[in-house]
């Protein structure tokens, strides 16, 4: 273990050090008092304290130095060659969510599709090759939203829906905003 010598003055004053000296080493503690009582200085109180910890060295008492200085004055350490114990981080969990990543509109349904934006109604792309997962995860998406539309093409699922907190603009919802419904127009005038 590294101690950082420049924090030994203010160190060789504390009266937990002194506490701890007095369990270990109550004659280095003795020395360390007198010493104070005439010097004044950091500079002299610094190389004491250098001194006190190369006596705690050779008494056999460096492992219980080392410990007392990690519980409580850990801020004096240098570097340690003891490892820190590992403390697992807590990792939030990732809920689970059936919104899936933006798709592509690549049947032109949508004019512009951007989920991130709020609007009436809100827009939602889901593709999946295996059509009765499609089909069960449009379901589940919806069994909470007001107002639904969606269509099909392929494996992928165009949805149009409302939220039930905005429940009260669904009047207010002009119709070339109904993109599906616009979409289903276009179609059946090509035919």
């Amino acid at each position: 273990m590294k101690i950082k010598i420049a924090n030994f003055c203010s160190l060789s004053r504390n009266q937990d050090w002194h506490d701890f000296l007095s369990r270990e080493a109550p004659s280095v503690l003795s020395e360390l008092q007198s010493f104070l009582k005439t010097s004044t200085g950091c500079r002299s109180a610094k190389a004491k304290m250098v001194d006190i910890y190369k006596k705690l060295y050779s008494m056999g008492k460096g492992n219980r130095f080392e410990d007392f200085i990690r519980r409580r004055f850990p801020y004096i350490i240098e570097s340690d060659d003891k490892p820190a114990p590992r403390i697992p981080k807590r990792v939030k969990a990732k809920k689970p969510s059936i919104m899936p990543r933006p798709m592509a509109d690549k049947h032109g349904v949508f004019k512009r599709y951007k989920p991130e934006l709020l609007t009436f109604p809100q827009k939602l792309i889901i593709s999946d090759s295996n059509k009765e997962s499609l089909i069960a995860r449009i379901k589940d998406f919806l069994k909470d939203k007001v107002k639904i539309d969606y269509i099909v093409l392929g494996d992928t699922a165009y949805i149009e829906y409302v939220l039930k907190k905005y429940e009260d603009v669904i009047g207010q919802i002009p119709d070339h905003a109904k993109e599906i419904q616009q979409f289903r127009l276009r179609m059946s005038q090509k035919r």
